[in-house]
């Protein structure tokens, strides 16, 4: 577990993780939910389907899979004995592009539906349909995490924890917009190499990001040729998010038992070890 302390216990401060879980992060795949749409996912603990809850992860605007702070999130997520399927946001990573309706709906018609629809698609298509889900997701996966639960067709979503959801930390100028694009990599960059400084799993992460070589995955460049709608999907979006999440909030209280919880964290970034230590202390101990 990690603590709430700001220090790290995670088993992995002390030993690697073993090899299996790290090729497991590295397989990147990608699954159709229509004969036009694909989602990126990687699917850790997968010998573990049908005998434990799942976690969905989904990932924040400007970040994918085969980026090393989500394989930092996915095995900390993993330590828990749980499977736990890892999402590219549409757009992102091995997703199939936004296209124009995602962009409009989301950021003229304040629906983040269409944009959410894939994620919920495949996670009935790659877990257990009668499993038991928790979502953890950051800032826009966040809002999408919502919008899947509110989507899926049973009631079987435990807890839904949004880390720095747009609904509850605004971004509203283009200023802000552009500076959040631009460094908030290189911040959360820096935020998570010095928690895994001198540790053995340091190694483990320099080996996953030179093994990405191989997929000729350029996150950045293939974030903007993929999301063509890139200033009023990242600008809009953030301002329409607060409707779109309370609208969703308020849909799972009243036809769903899910928990849901939106916390805001010190550098809005998944590395902050006590974001994913608070998600892991608010899970419901039986699905655990």
């Amino acid at each position: 577990m990690i603590s709430l302390d700001g220090v790290d216990r995670s088993p992995y401060a002390k030993t690697s993780p073993s090899d299996k879980l790290m090729e497991e992060v590295t397989d990147l795949r990608t699954v159709d939910v229509s004969k036009s749409t694909k989602v990126g996912y990687t699917l850790l603990n997968r010998h573990l389907i049908g005998e434990g809850a799942p976690i969905v992860s989904i990932g924040g605007f400007m970040s994918d899979l085969s980026m090393p702070d989500r394989a930092w999130e996915g095995i900390h997520l993993a330590s828990l004995g749980r499977p736990v399927l890892m999402l590219d946001l549409p757009g992102h990573g091995q997703s199939t592009p936004s296209d124009s309706r995602q962009v409009f709906d989301l950021c003229i018609r304040r629906t983040a539906d269409s944009q959410a629809r894939p994620m919920t698609e495949a996670v009935q298509k790659l877990l257990n349909q009668e499993d038991r889900i928790d979502y953890f997701g950051i800032s826009h996966g966040g809002l999408l995490s919502l919008k899947a639960a509110e989507q899926d067709p049973e009631d079987r979503v435990g807890t839904v924890f949004g880390l720095d959801i747009p609904a509850v930390k605004r971004r509203f100028s283009l200023g802000l917009q552009v500076g959040y694009m631009v460094l908030d990599g290189l911040v959360g960059n820096k935020k998570y190499l010095r928690v895994l400084d001198d540790t053995p799993f340091m190694a483990d992460f320099e080996n996953f990001r030179a093994s990405h070589a191989e997929y000729d995955i350029e996150p950045a460049k293939k974030f903007y040729s993929n999301n063509k709608g890139l200033f009023l999907l990242n600008l809009f979006a953030s301002i329409n998010a607060r409707p779109v999440a309370l609208e969703a909030w308020s849909n799972i209280m009243s036809s769903k038992s899910a928990d849901v919880r939106a916390v805001t964290s010190a550098n809005g970034h998944v590395s902050d070890p006590t974001a994913i230590g608070e998600f892991i202390s608010h899970l419901d101990p039986a699905h655990q």
